[in-house]
């Protein structure tokens, strides 16, 4: 196959692996930075996208490619992907914001994204004094030209395919979780995958294993569509609760796993969580998940609520409770030692109504179940189970009983 090659210049370099024989798929991958002394050869990715047509795009500097010849690159990246049927583009970190602007000129049918910097703009990243000193302190370790920075920020991106993106954020991660959060508002048909504790450099843990170019490989006939994003999505996530040992960050991937799965098959959300341990009781109230893996939950926040991880484990928050009468949601409870307790927040029901119903759903509560879970709880998670439920009851229904009437009632249990 004759290929056209970019012409040379001192800001970015195209390298390609093209399979001589007919082939209608091309890879485009991304390199971040720290290449730019094998600028001339080095493909993102190579070894393990060699089953197709393959070019990979490597700065030679460290300006997130915002340089003279971006329109060019542009140009050259639009006519050339065009020749190919099926056209997927790869990147992480710093080629991640050339992944955004190239998906506004490119019709990729596919964007894998993983911990991408789509943003050095401390106002739209809303960073506080000692953030935007240690984004500065990043910023002078990788020797980011000083020019560009203010250049790079999300709101330059806006006409894209949102359905064509798959992200991958670390939400333990600072960086990603204020982009996440911004992403999310701005895109919201984008998929957007949680990893805790992946890490920046996601997408070398992904690909060690091999988990993305196989699933590639097992599917390179199918049609690139939303089950072919979530059967991916699967995969990631079932391989990598394999991974981690550390329980608050296993439950949280088997959250996205559970809300993926509830799409197709109908599972009891316990039973999935607990396995074995599952105790067979569902109550007439409901839980609410988001497809990111969190759960509404009242807190000791100044607002009294959140979306958290995992309720269920620790004593942090209480799980916000709705009855299943009625289409809309009306009065929050919550549970704690076999009784449920009515919360009159306006704020939090007025706050989930508006929120996008294809973003969340509601989940069937099982109260023997999760007293199962309660009563693993140690003596410090219980009080702080009680502060909360104390906090909220008190804020939203100031007559009712305080914390050392529930705290009497219920202290007893820990000693069991």
């Amino acid at each position: 196959m004759k290929v056209d090659k970019f012409k040379e210049n001192d800001f970015v370099s195209v390298n390609y692996s093209i399979i001589e024989e007919k082939n209608d798929m091309i890879v485009v991958t991304i390199s971040g930075v720290g290449h730019e002394d094998q600028s001339e050869t080095y493909i993102l990715l190579e070894d393990s996208m060699n089953f197709s047509n393959l070019i990979g795009i490597t700065n030679k500097k460290r300006d997130f490619f915002l340089n003279e010849c971006t329109e060019e690159l542009f140009q050259y990246i639009e006519t050339y992907v065009g020749k190919f049927e099926r056209k997927i583009l790869i990147s992480h970190s710093m080629g991640g914001y050339l992944g955004f602007l190239l998906n506004e000129r490119c019709a990729f049918d596919f964007c894998f994204i993983c911990s991408p910097y789509l943003s050095l703009d401390c106002n739209e990243l809303s960073l506080k004094s000692e953030e935007i000193e240690a984004l500065d302190k990043k910023l002078n370790y990788f020797r980011i030209e000083d020019k560009k920075r203010s250049l790079v920020k999300l709101s330059s991106i806006n006409h894209i395919n949102e359905d064509s993106f798959f992200i991958v954020f670390d939400p333990y991660q600072k960086e990603d979780e204020k982009l996440f959060s911004l992403v999310s508002k701005k895109f919201p048909g984008m998929f957007l995958l949680l990893l805790p504790d992946i890490g920046h450099l996601s997408l070398y843990v992904i690909e060690r294993s091999r988990t993305l170019s196989e699933y590639m490989i097992k599917n390179i006939g199918k049609n690139i569509d939303k089950n072919y994003i979530y059967d991916l999505a699967l995969e990631i996530l079932t391989w990598y609760s394999k991974k981690i040992s550390d329980k608050k960050s296993n439950y949280f991937v088997l959250n996205q796993i559970y809300y993926i799965k509830q799409q197709k098959d109908k599972i009891c959300y316990f039973e999935f969580l607990l396995k074995g341990e599952y105790i067979p009781h569902v109550s007439e109230y409901r839980f609410v998940l988001n497809k990111y893996g969190y759960i509404l939950c009242f807190n000791l926040s100044e607002a009294g609520y959140c979306w958290y991880e995992t309720p269920f484990l620790d004593g942090e928050s209480l799980p916000v409770l709705f009855k299943k009468e009625g289409i809309d949601v009306e009065y929050p409870f919550a549970y704690y030692n076999e009784k449920y307790t009515k919360i009159d927040n306006k704020e939090l029901v007025e706050t989930l109504s508006s929120f996008p119903s294809e973003n969340r759903m509601f989940v069937d509560f099982s109260e023997r179940s999760v007293d199962f879970l309660y009563e693993k709880l140690n003596y410090h998670d219980g009080l702080n189970i009680l502060a909360v439920l104390n906090y909220n009851d008190q804020k939203y229904n100031p007559r009712e009983k305080g914390f050392f009437h529930t705290l009497k009632k219920s202290i007893g249990r820990f000693y069991k």
